[in-house]
C-alpha cells in the first residue's frame, strides 16, 4: 500500500484506488492528483478492507479482478460496513451484475476508461465541479 506525498491535505476529497496493476495505479495517481484529490492505494481486496477500518475515505476506485478477495465480494463487504462511501468500478469485466456488482456501485467504467469521462464523473460524484 502507499500514499502520494499530497495525500494528507485537509480540504481535499480522498479516493482509495484498489487496483493491482502498478502502471495503472501511476496513471490514476497522476490523473486524480492533478485535480486535486487525495490518493491513497491498495493492491488488493484485503489491504483495502485493512485501509478503511483506519481511514475514511470519500469515494473507493475499483477494479474487479484481482489477487486475494476479488473486486465483487471487496464491493459487496465495503457496501455493508461503510454504506455512505461512493463506489466507482473501473475494469474489463464485464459480469458486474451476475457478481453483485451492479447495484451496489454508483457506476461501472469499463476498461481501457476514458479519463476525462471518469473524471467528470467522480468530480460531479463528490461536488467538486
Amino acid at each position: 500500500m502507499r500514499y502520494n506525498s499530497d495525500a494528507r491535505r485537509v480540504m481535499a476529497k480522498s479516493i482509495l484506488v484498489v487496483e493491482d496493476d502498478e502502471s495503472a495505479q501511476l496513471l490514476y495517481e497522476e490523473e486524480l492528483k492533478e485535480e486535486g484529490y487525495a490518493v491513497f492505494f491498495a493492491n488488493d481486496g484485503f489491504q483495502a478492507l485493512k485501509f478503511l477500518e483506519k481511514e475514511n475515505v470519500d469515494l473507493v476506485m475499483t477494479d474487479i479482478r484481482m489477487p486475494g478477495i476479488n473486486g465483487a465480494i471487496m464491493i459487496t463487504l465495503i457496501r455493508a460496513k461503510y454504506p455512505d462511501v461512493h463506489i466507482v468500478v473501473v475494469s474489463a469485466c464485464k459480469q458486474t451484475s451476475e457478481e453483485g456488482v451492479g447495484k451496489n456501485v454508483d457506476r461501472y467504467f469499463e476498461k481501457p476508461v476514458n479519463l476525462m469521462d471518469l473524471k467528470r464523473y467522480i468530480a460531479e460524484l463528490l461536488g467538486n465541479e
